[in-house]
Parts: structure tokens; sequence; C-alpha cells
């Protein structure tokens, strides 16, 4: 009998301790998620404030109290008219943080992807050939079996169209995409050719950008310099680590490839930034033209591209003026918010997707988790 008081005693105290747990982990989790809320308006309002410096630079400060270098002047010159990696949107990679809880904000823009949705002309639902050729070409890019681009074509061609003909024709299965993750319902899309495998969301490092260091650290010196202080709080309060830049040259060896997320998008009207562009998009362009594509990467690191003129800086790029000419861009209208929130062992990803008109950027949508 009293074996059985103290068993049932402790199903009573386990039930009581698991409960307990369970309330904390639900209070945990909705203090996350107002902290991410917040936090996200927050974000979103510095990216407005940067996207509008991007326009009328250099931030915060009145035109008549300038006083600039003409080597500043000049770069802010170059900029005009142009969106890059060295506006100041693409530059927000600070991290943030208020007592025990962090926040790392990133801004993308999406015109360096070409906008699926552009394939098909909403007024007749007729495959636009141009795009369909583009299209075709970046399957190639992405290794898609030459046997298998035809029906992939043809499928997302097929769930893009308004028309009521064809497999994807059921209730919303049918008309533009929304949400560019809406093309892994089409069956003939693998998740592996949608999500690719650690392709780099921004600028590309190239082999010959790699400095090396000749000077050897011993192990005496390397325990000076964390009992020193500064590098070992670091590393052990920031709970954001960098991935490291791994060279275009070395991606076959790491296994690193793209996935139709790191080229497609279902914003814009179908022009792509020559100045953000990825690598797999730019070889398209140019028709299978790998070296006129880094040539592209190479010269717009020195300086963004403005015109077609500026283009012929690089050898190969009258391709574009051939094939694609009407689908370049040198700017970008389009912009995805990445806020990524840590406390203590919670972990959250949002998107938000902001549109510059003018000297405005509107928010479409927040909140998106990933």
């Amino acid at each position: 009998m009293v074996l059985l008081i103290l068993a049932v005693l402790s199903v009573v105290v386990i039930e009581m301790m698991s409960t307990k747990e369970v309330h904390r982990m639900t209070v945990d989790n909705m203090v996350a998620n107002h902290l991410a809320h917040y936090g996200e308006e927050t974000a979103l309002l510095q990216v407005e404030e940067v996207l509008f410096q991007d326009i009328e630079p250099p931030p915060m400060r009145p035109v008549d109290e300038l006083v600039l270098t003409p080597e500043e002047q000049a770069r802010l010159e170059s900029l005009k008219g142009t969106d890059s990696f060295h506006d100041f949107w693409a530059t927000m990679d600070g991290v943030e943080q208020n007592g025990n809880y962090w926040m790392k904000t990133e801004v993308l823009d999406e015109e360096r992807h070409f906008n699926v949705n552009t394939l098909v002309d909403p007024r007749n639902g007729k495959i636009i050939k141009k795009r369909q050729d583009f299209l075709e070409e970046l399957f190639k890019v992405l290794e898609v079996k030459e046997a298998e681009i035809n029906s992939l074509v043809d499928a997302i061609k097929d769930r893009i169209d308004p028309d009521e003909t064809g497999k994807y024709e059921v209730e919303d299965r049918n008309g533009q995409l929304k949400l560019l993750s809406e093309l892994l319902e089409v069956e003939e899309i693998e998740e592996e050719l949608f999500w690719g495998k650690d392709f780099p969301s921004g600028e590309i490092v190239l082999e010959e950008e790699i400095e090396f260091d000749d000077v050897t650290f011993f192990d005496d010196e390397v325990d000076a310099f964390e009992e020193d202080g500064e590098g070992k709080a670091k590393a052990e309060t920031s709970p954001f680590v960098n991935k490291e830049d791994i060279p275009y040259e070395q991606w076959e060896d790491e296994e690193i490839f793209p996935g139709l997320k790191d080229v497609l998008t279902v914003y814009g009207d179908g022009k792509i930034n020559v100045n953000t562009a990825s690598v797999p998009v730019l070889i398209a362009l140019l028709a299978g033209d790998e070296d006129a594509a880094l040539g592209i990467i190479r010269e717009r690191k020195k300086r963004p591209f403005k015109s077609f003129d500026d283009l012929k800086r690089v050898s190969g790029t009258s391709r574009i003026h051939s094939h694609h000419k009407e689908m370049i861009s040198f700017q970008s209208q389009y912009f995805r918010v990445i806020t990524t929130f840590k406390r203590d062992k919670i972990e959250q990803r949002r998107i938000s997707m902001m549109m510059r008109e003018g000297p405005q950027a509107i928010t479409l949508f927040m909140g998106a988790r990933f």
C-alpha cells in the first residue's frame, strides 16, 4: 500500500514539474514573439531610412552642411542612379543587443533574381519566347538535364498562366505566384532543385581577393590575446557566427550550388539588376559565358554599372545586347529584409518585403517566418 501511494505521488510530482516546464516554455516563446515583432518593426524603420539615404546621400545631414573630399564626392556621383553592393542598404550587417536579446538585420534586393511570373504574358496567357529562352539557359546553369528542361518550363508555365487547361488548374493552383515557395507544388520540381545548398546571398568572393597573411601566431600569443579580453568577449557574447567566405572557384569542392530560390523571385517587372545579380543569373544572361559573368562581377566591385555603355568595359557582354537587353536594369525597387532574433536558446528568423517608390519605402508584408 505504501509503495502504491509513493508511486502515485511520484506520478503527480512528475506531472506537476512537466506542466510547470511547459508553462515556462510557453511564456518564453510568447516573450520571444513579442520582442521579435517589435524588433522587426524597429528594423524596418531603420531600413526605410537607409533606403531613403540611398537616394539622398549622405545620411542625416543637410546638403549645405556637407564637407566632402573629392574622393567622397566622386563616389557619391558614381552611385547615383544605381543599386549595388556599394550602397548603404547592402552594408546593413550590424548586430544589436539588449540584455540577453540579440537582433541581426540583413537587406537584399529582389531584382538580382528573375521574376518567374513574367514568363507568361498576363494579357493572353502565352509564354514570352525570350523569357522562355532565358529560363532554359538558367536551368542549364543549374545543371538540370537537357531532357527535363522542356517539361520543367512547361509545368511552370502551366502553373502561372491564367487559362483553365493543363495539370495545375485546380482552385488556387492557377495564376501568378504570390510566394516563390509555391513552385514546390509543381511535382516536376524536386526540393534539391528548389533549395540548392549553402548558396551565398550577397556578393560572391573570388580566389584573387583572398589575401594570405604571412604572420604566424604561436600558442602563447593566442592565449595572451584571449586573456586580453576583447576578442574573447566578442566570441563568447555574440550568438551570431558569420560564415566563412568560400571563393567561387571552390564551390564545387565544398558542394555549394544554387537552387531556384537563389535565382528566381515573384517581385519586380522582370528586369534584372546586373549590379547585384548572382553568378548563375549572369551566366544565363550571357548565354553560358562564365568568363564574361565573372568579368562583370570584378568590374562592379570597383564601381557599379550605370548604363549599357558601362557594360562594354567587360569583354563578352555584347551577348546581353543581342539576347536579353530588355531584361537588364541597374537599379532595384524591391528589397527583402531578413531579421534574425536570438534570446537564450530561442531563435527566430523573419522576412519582410519593402518596395521603394520615389523617396518612400513601403512595407508590403512583414512577419513571415522561415
